[in-house]
């Protein structure tokens, strides 16, 4: 008898030994874990339940809460995580908030032909990015897709942008092929592009669609002034209007046009006056 349970006893212990060290997998099927986990739960019609309480169950738990605890939010509906504070699991039907002092609130990259970050609101706003001073979104690519890409398919705004005081919008490029902004609009009886207020071109830039031509002795033969711009082109729609003259400018009286030759636009009197030296023109040039 005494033998028999000194039998029983050692494999007890060996068998809580070896439970003790063992992966553990819960299945109806008995299929063994998988080998990388120590707990592998499966199942095609059952959940993971997690712990469930109230937010001020949760926070009791804050002081003692092991780094990578996680409980389920019932004030909140929300799953939640202790790094050394509780955050909440975000799921793709949860809000995103991100909030950063220092540095960025969100970094995504990608090497690959699909897209770094995807948004989808079907009822609201997809993104809503705010900064005090600082850029509030930047996209970077090095790819032929866009930096950037908004589509609305329910009939609404694409990307609505506003600033308080400073610039709602800034393009650059570095590209002589292609433009800065490309604006479409696939229905032919739509606008492309709706301006409320003024447009300004600041004096401080160079290759401006705007600017004032002056004639000079250097420019101006017989009729016509050859009006020198950077790359000119044939294709090239420009609107020519005479300004009506002031202390430093001569206005012109005569009838003027416009014509393409040997690489340059030039204005000329139509009726075929001599072209006034010192006299102020308007021009737009509108590349095509």
């Amino acid at each position: 008898m005494k033998n028999r349970t000194l039998v029983s006893i050692f494999f007890i212990l060996i068998i809580l030994n070896f439970t003790a060290k063992a992966q553990v997998g819960i299945n109806a099927t008995n299929t063994p874990p998988a080998a990388s986990a120590m707990l592998d739960v499966s199942s095609t019609s059952k959940g993971f339940l997690p712990p469930r309480m109230s937010t001020a169950q949760r926070n009791t738990l804050t002081a003692t809460a092991a780094t990578g605890l996680i409980v389920y939010d019932t004030d909140e509906n929300e799953l939640y995580i202790n790094t050394g504070t509780w955050k909440k699991i975000i799921g793709i039907d949860a809000p995103l908030v991100l909030n950063s002092s220092t540095g960025r609130g969100i970094d995504v990259s990608i090497n690959s032909e699909e897209p770094a970050g995807y948004f989808y609101n079907p009822s609201g706003n997809a993104i809503n990015a705010n900064s005090g001073q600082y850029t509030a979104v930047l996209g970077t690519s090095s790819g032929v897709s866009a930096t950037g890409y908004f589509q609305n398919l329910g009939g609404g705004t694409g990307l609505n942008v506003s600033a308080r005081n400073g610039k709602a919008i800034i393009a650059s490029n570095n590209s002589a092929a292609n433009p800065t902004l490309f604006l479409a609009n696939s229905n032919a009886n739509g606008n492309a592009l709706v301006i409320y207020g003024q447009i300004k071109i600041p004096s401080e830039q160079t290759n401006k669609p705007i600017f004032v031509h002056i004639t000079s002795a250097s420019n101006s033969f017989s009729n016509y002034n050859l009006l020198n711009y950077p790359n000119a082109q044939s294709t090239d729609f420009l609107i020519v209007t005479p300004t009506i003259g002031n202390q430093t400018y001569s206005a012109n009286p005569h009838p003027i046009s416009t014509n393409y030759a040997n690489g340059n636009w030039n204005i000329f009197n139509s009726d075929g006056s001599p072209m006034t030296v010192n006299t102020a023109f308007n021009v737009l040039v509108i590349k095509q």
